[in-house]
């Protein structure tokens, strides 16, 4: 099963055979000591990267979501692909998995430039601008913060993390700090976070690798997969600016 991305100017993770100089192809993986995925170039005439060892999507690459870098960078990319229709995701053999809640909002005064941290009211300032899209997506999903049972967090920077833990009513106001330090994000602890590695640890993909995590979790599937999990919380955004969240459901 190959999945193939057609882009050029993009930057890819690990190396390709023949690239800029690489003398091999390097597997890129995330949590395993043995990665099944690589990259190997099929035409270099036409800018063609493919993904060995992935399961099948569609050859379709208008369908992709490329992430592009600036001039000079590595000709090859990788590529995400989200289906949103329950019909879609059958002829794939996959079951759909439930989205319970979908939202965005902002508080007062964010924005984005520069990075947009400094207009907030001051009971604001040590948040991500989060706690107005938390009261939606618990209102429409019917559920609490304590029914969460794995959470893929925007993760830019290691700092937005314990914000995003209380913003999302996952800690106590000021009590992040307490719980990572106790273990609570581990893959055995009470709330697991970024089981796929998060934008830190796996990719850049400006978080909608942690959509496709969260969907892996949900239908039981994830190389880490969190024992019983029935309920995701998937965050986006960084410090600033408008943010939006989804909860998904198990299958």
């Amino acid at each position: 099963n190959k999945s193939f991305v057609n882009c050029s100017n993009c930057m890819v993770l690990g190396s390709i055979n023949g690239i800029n100089g690489a003398a091999s192809s390097v597997k890129v993986g995330i949590g395993t000591p043995t990665p099944l995925m690589g990259l190997h170039v099929a035409k270099t005439d036409s800018a063609v990267a493919l993904f060995e060892n992935t399961q099948q999507l569609n050859t379709n690459v208008s369908n992709a979501v490329y992430f592009k870098t600036g001039s000079g960078a590595a000709p090859y990319t990788g590529a995400i692909k989200t289906i949103g229709e329950s019909a879609n995701a059958a002829r794939l053999g996959k079951p759909a998995v439930p989205i319970l809640a979908a939202a965005d909002a902002s508080g007062p005064r964010w924005s984005l430039g520069p990075m947009g941290t400094h207009n907030m009211p001051v009971d604001d300032y040590s948040t991500v601008n989060s706690t107005q899209v938390a009261k939606v997506i618990y209102m429409q999903s019917g559920l609490k913060p304590s029914d969460i049972d794995v959470a893929q967090i925007y993760d830019a920077f290691t700092g937005l993390i314990p914000m995003a833990l209380e913003d999302y009513g996952l800690c106590e106001r000021g009590q992040s700090p307490a719980f990572i330090a106790s273990g609570g994000l581990r893959a055995d602890g009470a709330l697991p976070i970024n089981t796929a590695g998060g934008l830190l640890s796996e990719a850049y993909l400006h978080g909608l690798n942690l959509v496709i995590e969260g969907v892996r979790q949900m239908r039981g599937q994830s190389p880490n997969q969190v024992r019983n999990a029935r309920h995701c919380l998937v965050t986006s955004g960084g410090g600033g600016g408008h943010k939006s969240a989804l909860i998904l459901g198990k299958v």
